[in-house]
């Protein structure tokens, strides 16, 4: 597994590229956000940012809904 910042990371809809592999995204639940929180994580983060958070990729995008950045837990393994 490679770290997050050694990941070409790129995504249309909820559907991201990660070197250059597809993997799907989910909307995190208000439990995951609340986790997020706490652990020192917010939303109020420039979109784009990704982390690895608990072995998952996740990626703060525009949304979709244009509800403007959100997070979303991809799939992708990383290493923390």
């Amino acid at each position: 597994m490679k770290k997050v910042n050694d990941m070409t990371i790129s995504w249309e809809n909820n559907v991201f590229k990660i070197d250059g592999e597809e993997f799907k995204g989910v909307l995190a639940t208000l439990q995951e956000l609340e986790e997020l929180k706490n652990a020192g994580i917010s939303d109020d983060e420039p979109c784009g940012r990704q982390i690895c958070y608990q072995g998952w990729v996740w990626v703060l995008i525009d949304a979709p809904s244009g509800n403007g950045c959100q997070w979303y837990k991809t799939n992708a393994r990383c290493n923390e």
